[in-house]
C-alpha cells in the first residue's frame, strides 16, 4: 500500500504486507465484501471481515477483526508524526494482541470510529532522557477514535501493571478524553521507576533515575494543556516517597537521596528531603 487517507489520517510511508482471504465487489451496489482476510507483515498478524459500502462523498465501513504479535517499535513507523509527537523520543518493545472494529462514514470531513481493545504484554520503553529501560509492563487498553459516549471525541482507558522487586506492585488506572486536548482521570499506587511518570507528566519536569513508592495518587479532570501542575496542587490527593532521584526541572538538573511528598486540598502540600541538589543550567 503506497498511499492511504481517511478523514484527517494519512499513512506516512508505504506499507508492505501479505494478504489472503475472500474479497467480493458488487458493481451494482458498490459494496465490498471481505471474509476471513488474513494480513501479515513484519509488525503484526491481523484477521478481518466485514463490508465497505460506497456512499455519497465517501465510504461506510463496518469491519471487525483481531490482531496478534503486534510489535510497537515496528508499527510506530506507520503512525502519523502528529499522533506520536509527545512520544517521539521513546522506543517501545513487547507485543500486543486484541480485537478491533471500524464502523462509520469516511469522508473529507468525517472519520469512522476505530475501536481497539487489547493488551500490551511484557512491554517497556527506553528514551535518551532516562538512564535505563523500563521493563515488564502489562497494559490493558480500550481506545476509541470517535467515542459516542463523549460527543465523538477520542478516548483512551488504560490499566498499567508492573511487578515490583521492592515494595508493592504497581497499578495505574488512566482515563483520557480527547487526545488532541487531553483531560484525564488518573489513579496510581505502588512502586515504579520514576521514568514511567514522564509519559503523563508536564514537559518541564523529567525523571532520569530513581524509584517512586506511591501510597496514593488520585487526580480527576486534569487538563494537560492548562496549568496541570496547579490543578494537581489544588485538586489532587497524593502521597509519594522517593529514593535516589535524578531529574531535570525547567532544564535544571536536580537530585535528592530520599524524599516524601504529601498533598490534598484540605491540608495543602508538604515536602521533606534528606538531601536536595539543584544545579542551575
Amino acid at each position: 500500500m503506497e498511499e492511504f487517507s481517511s478523514g484527517d489520517f494519512q499513512l506516512p510511508m508505504p506499507l508492505h504486507f501479505k494478504a489472503d482471504g475472500q474479497y467480493g465487489y458488487d458493481l451494482k451496489t458498490a459494496l465490498q465484501d471481505i471474509k476471513n482476510l488474513k494480513i501479515t507483515n513484519e509488525g503484526l498478524s491481523l484477521i478481518a471481515e466485514g463490508k465497505i459500502q460506497e456512499v455519497k462523498e465517501g465510504n461506510e465501513y463496518d469491519l471487525k477483526g483481531e490482531w496478534s504479535k503486534a510489535k510497537p517499535d515496528i508499527l510506530s513507523k506507520w503512525i502519523p508524526e502528529k499522533m506520536m509527537s509527545s512520544l517521539k523520543s521513546y522506543s517501545f518493545f513487547g507485543e500486543s494482541d486484541g480485537k478491533f472494529s471500524w464502523r462509520g462514514k469516511s469522508s473529507s470531513s468525517t472519520s469512522p470510529d476505530l475501536l481497539l481493545e487489547g493488551q500490551w504484554k511484557n512491554g517497556g520503553f527506553s528514551s535518551p532522557d532516562i538512564e535505563k529501560e523500563v521493563k515488564n509492563l502489562d497494559v490493558q487498553f480500550v481506545y476509541h477514535t470517535a467515542d459516542g459516549e463523549h460527543k465523538g471525541k477520542s478516548t483512551l482507558q488504560c490499566t498499567v501493571e508492573k511487578n515490583s522487586t521492592f515494595g508493592d506492585d504497581f497499578r495505574g488506572l488512566f482515563h483520557i478524553i480527547d487526545l488532541d486536548n487531553p483531560i484525564a482521570d488518573i489513579q496510581i499506587k505502588g512502586n515504579i521507576e520514576g521514568a514511567l511518570i514522564n509519559m503523563v507528566s508536564a514537559p518541564f519536569f523529567t525523571f532520569q533515575e530513581g524509584n517512586l513508592d506511591i501510597e496514593e495518587f488520585d487526580i480527576q479532570n486534569i487538563n494537560f494543556s492548562k496549568q496541570p501542575f496547579q490543578h494537581l496542587l489544588n485538586h489532587g490527593k497524593w502521597h509519594i516517597k522517593t529514593n535516589g532521584i535524578k531529574s531535570v526541572y525547567v532544564n535544571n538538573p536536580t537530585s535528592w537521596s530520599k524524599g516524601e511528598f504529601k498533598s490534598d486540598p484540605a491540608n495543602g502540600m508538604h515536602f521533606e528531603f534528606d538531601q536536595l541538589s539543584w544545579s542551575k543550567a
